[in-house]
């Protein structure tokens, strides 16, 4: 059986499509590092190459989150058009999974790691279900190691995306993260993460790590990043502000070859943050410190600064997401993250 793993472009001169650094999604080569060697299967990146609709395939697979939906549903319709099996999943078919079944035969809803094997022994028997669930939630010590070997050598800022957890320990009611895996923190064994690391080729030296909250366990937190002290590397991820506060941890994300982090500012604005629920008890999403901490976002980026930018050489991504952040009041607080020297903020 021969599997075509497809990632939908990004709408036409959007912010993604036009520039210049892209990099794969982890999703299809996760996928394809379960998919057992008697099956011929290819990832194709529309962002990087033009889909051939009349290639010889069995199965499609498709995964979109939301931007990539429209364009993935179309893609999925001129396959099946052409008589070809397509199953979509993702974020966004997980949430609307009868609009996806709309546009496909069969539908992932949520992770599918463990639930890929059989997809695909029914695609090859003919008796697809029109929805495949997993009973429970990924073991991450059973992850393969990605088939980046099957990614465009050409085109990607890096190849290199790794995973070490799943979910957040924040119960944040906007956050996708938490409505998708539950108020759940998984983690990768330590041991399992170091084999993936020796076994990335192409440049080796720079990573993201797409976990939500890379310190989400201070203990694991600990332990991987002693682990990563001893390569050189260079790295990205994503975590809490509160993180700044711990000087200790700081320090080891700086030898472990940290080179920016994501962070998140759901506003600047004090008497929005109040407006805005967060179910975590100990931690506000913006506010440094305890649940009682009453320092305003804003003076909050002094100790983030000083605690980043004396340890992290080079970037610290921060967005807030507040709806009702007006152009005029988010351009009033850009003076603070750049005056203080932090590296660029994404709106």
């Amino acid at each position: 059986m021969k599997i075509s793993f497809i990632i939908p472009r990004w709408p036409k001169n959007s912010f993604w499509d036009v520039i210049a650094f892209k990099f794969p999604l982890l999703s299809s080569s996760l996928l394809a590092g379960l998919t057992p060697s008697h099956y011929q299967f290819r990832i194709i990146d529309e962002s990087l190459a033009e889909i051939d609709f009349d290639q010889e395939v069995d199965l499609v697979a498709i995964t979109a989150i939301t931007p990539l939906a429209p364009r993935g549903y179309e893609i999925a319709d001129e396959f099946r058009r052409r008589g070809k099996k397509v199953v979509v999943g993702g974020i966004h078919a997980s949430w609307l999974p009868e609009e996806a079944k709309a546009h496909s035969d069969s539908v992932a809803i949520g992770e599918a790691d463990e639930v890929w094997s059989e997809i695909l022994e029914d695609a090859e028997k003919g008796t697809m279900k029109p929805f495949y669930r997993q009973k429970e939630r990924t073991d991450l010590s059973r992850l393969p190691i990605p088939r980046r070997d099957l990614f465009p050598t050409r085109g990607y800022l890096f190849h290199n995306l790794v995973q070490t957890t799943r979910g957040c320990p924040y119960d944040c009611e906007f956050c996708s993260v938490t409505a998708l895996h539950g108020r759940s923190y998984r983690m990768r064994p330590v041991s399992e993460v170091e084999k993936e690391i020796q076994s990335l080729e192409r440049s080796k030296a720079y990573i993201f790590f797409v976990d939500d909250n890379l310190v989400g366990n201070l203990s694991h937190a600990k332990e991987l990043l002693t682990m990563l002290s001893h390569y050189r590397l260079r790295w990205v991820s994503q975590g809490p502000i509160h993180i700044a506060e711990d000087k200790e941890m700081v320090s080891l994300m700086a030898k472990a070859g940290c080179h920016g982090l994501f962070i998140g500012f759901e506003s600047l604005r004090e008497e929005n943050l109040t407006s805005w629920e967060s179910a975590s008890t100990e931690l506000k999403p913006t506010r440094m410190g305890s649940k009682d901490s009453t320092t305003p976002a804003s003076e909050s980026m002094v100790p983030l600064s000083l605690a980043m930018t004396t340890m992290i050489p080079r970037c610290l991504m921060i967005f807030w997401s507040l709806p009702n952040e007006t152009e005029w009041k988010g351009r009033s607080f850009l003076f603070s993250p750049l005056s203080l020297g932090l590296g660029s903020i994404n709106g």
